[in-house]
């Protein structure tokens, strides 16, 4: 699991029912300085554990067979998946040189 969160450019994480496993990824990823994105089932009210709390978290439901995101600050709100991801590469990746630089990976 290191090595590979070591080799990523950046991590995509549903916290959805506080999964351990989950969390210990997410914690490797965080004390790695790696972007990530934070996903939540919209009907999950469990409280986050204090070191994620503050990050942004992104609340989803799947409706008809396709997913649903909203605003991470008003669930009210609807946001396009593919505008949270597009926001995430050019708020966050783009400022990467190393995501930059990297070349298409075809598998080991």
């Amino acid at each position: 699991m290191h090595k590979q969160i070591y080799g990523a450019h950046f991590g995509i994480a549903d916290i959805t029912g506080l999964n351990r496993n989950v969390l210990i990824e997410l914690g490797a990823i965080t004390s790695l300085n790696k972007p990530f994105i934070m996903f939540r089932k919209l009907e999950d009210t469990l409280p986050l554990p204090f070191d994620i709390a503050g990050y942004q978290c992104y609340p989803y439901t799947v409706s008809n067979g396709s997913i649903v995101t909203y605003n991470a600050a008003d669930t009210a709100t609807r946001v396009p998946l593919s505008q949270i991801i597009n926001t995430f590469i050019l708020e966050e990746l783009k400022r990467n040189s190393a995501f930059n630089d990297a070349k298409e990976w075809f598998g080991e």
